[in-house]
């Protein structure tokens, strides 16, 4: 761990959010810039209901891949009981009930590693599950798709292929995965050089490794931007809200290409006011 790096240990710090329940206590990890970037966040943390005993760790500073193992070495150093790593970022809001829903999927189906769905940061005209399909090439070499809508279960609570990769964030890893996998768990560069994908590759190599692997679809965790909200009048006289979103990637970045965010006012949907349908402009997000 970087000297930059701060890691607090404790356990939750409000004794009504331990929830009896049928399932081991466990860890939960928080992911942040700064604690307190996104009130919705802070908001849905503190309301969290977790199985009795669980403990938090918070991690901020330092590199992303660096916390996301440190929070591996701090399930480790935990009692044996202790039977599962629930890692967060700190750009997502949940119900409270969000973790012991899944916990319920994740022993029910015996699990190794249960991910949650959301959605990327981009528009809601380009927005896609964040995920991967992924398959080796005669070289061996990792190739990746972005994961669909279309890959999504009409019905069920569970995506699970032999295939799929997932984020980190709200992802449920069972004690035993690390006795299973070499170290370091979080590795960046090992999909595209150019690219982190610390999240996805963890995943594949859990595929790889022959562990159990899905994603819960019975429920979503919301994926925080920020937007700025514009009024615009056009040629033909007629008011619209326009919303300018500060997003991280184009819906082409994410797996390919460089990160952009924009530097100008963007349309990523503009709205005529009234009840008139939504319209969307093109190049919003480019």
């Amino acid at each position: 761990m970087s000297a930059e790096q701060q890691t607090e240990r404790a356990a939750f710090a409000s004794a009504n959010r331990f929830t009896p329940s049928p399932y081991p206590p466990g860890l939960v990890a928080v992911l942040t810039r700064e604690v307190g970037t996104y009130k919705d966040f802070t908001m849905s943390y503190r309301r969290l209901l977790v199985p009795e005993h669980t403990g938090e760790t918070i991690l901020s500073g330092g590199e992303k891949v660096a916390s996301r193992n440190a929070a591996v070495d701090d399930l480790l150093a935990t009692p044996p009981n202790y039977d599962w790593l629930y890692q967060l970022d700190d750009d997502h809001k949940f119900p409270p009930d969000v973790l012991l829903r899944q916990l319920k999927l994740f022993y029910a189906e015996d699990f190794d590693v249960l991910g949650i769905l959301y959605l990327t940061r981009l528009a809601p005209t380009s927005t896609y599950p964040v995920g991967g399909i992924f398959k080796r090439d005669e070289k061996l070499q990792i190739q990746l798709r972005n994961l669909d809508f279309a890959d999504l279960p009409g019905f069920g609570p569970v995506l699970e292929r032999r295939d799929l990769a997932l984020g980190t964030a709200g992802l449920l890893i069972r004690r035993r995965v690390f006795a299973a996998l070499t170290r370091p768990y979080f590795q960046v560069g090992q999909i595209r050089p150019e690219k982190e994908f610390e999240d996805l590759y963890f995943t594949i190599r859990c595929q790889e490794a022959g562990l159990k692997v899905g994603m819960d679809v019975s429920q979503s965790l919301g994926h925080m931007v920020r937007m700025a909200l514009w009024a615009e009048r056009d040629r033909k006289g007629a008011w619209h809200v326009l919303g300018d979103m500060d997003v991280r990637y184009s819906a082409a970045d994410r797996m390919g290409g460089q990160p952009a965010r924009m530097v100008r006012p963007g349309l990523s949907f503009a709205t005529r006011i009234g009840a008139a349908p939504v319209v969307t402009r093109g190049g919003g997000l480019r």
